[in-house]
């Protein structure tokens, strides 16, 4: 088996809050091929409930004028406040880490990692051991993303879910 590096550090030398989030039952590991994912400390049941998906949450006007260069001609002063700040913090603006929660104009935005918790570091597998479910509206009257386990997942073993076909660009390579 390959070490997996168990501390895994932001751009200003301390762990991020969405590393610190990781609960005890999983840990942030380099993985090999992937780079960082989620590794099992111990034996989950299948049905567990993992984690939520958690982020910011934008509309889709929201998320097109801040991700698609297509629609960069209408950024607002808060898109472009939004950019900045995730620049100046060493924060990504790729748009690789948008779910979009079924039935309403929601897209939970995961990348910044000061905004985000430990699930955003979940990779896709497609023998996935997790499946993904969303809600309109949850007990709070909010949108909800999470993951449960689709199977028993036994101790260091990587946690993954499947992406779906219309996260994939046509030159990528999927495993």
């Amino acid at each position: 088996m390959v070490a997996l590096a168990f501390i895994l550090l932001c751009s200003s030398g301390v762990q991020s809050p969405a590393v610190q989030s990781c609960p005890s039952f999983a840990r942030i590991a380099d993985v090999p091929g992937k780079g960082r994912g989620v590794v099992a400390t111990e034996d989950l049941k299948q049905h567990t409930v993992v984690g939520d998906y958690v982020g910011e949450h934008l509309t889709e006007k929201e998320k097109d004028r801040r991700y698609l260069a297509s629609y960069q001609h209408e950024r607002t002063k808060e898109d472009i406040a939004w950019l900045e700040s995730r620049e100046e913090r060493g924060q990504t603006a790729t748009g690789d880490y948008l779910f979009g929660v079924t039935g309403v104009d929601v897209f939970i935005d995961a990348e910044d990692e000061e905004r985000s918790n430990w699930t955003r570091f979940l990779n896709h597998d497609s023998d996935p051991n997790l499946r993904v479910k969303s809600l309109p509206s949850a007990i709070d009257g909010n949108p909800r993303v999470f993951f449960v386990a689709s199977r028993d997942i036994s101790k260091d073993e990587e946690l993954c879910f499947s992406y779906g076909d219309d996260y994939w660009r046509p030159d990528d390579d999927v495993a």
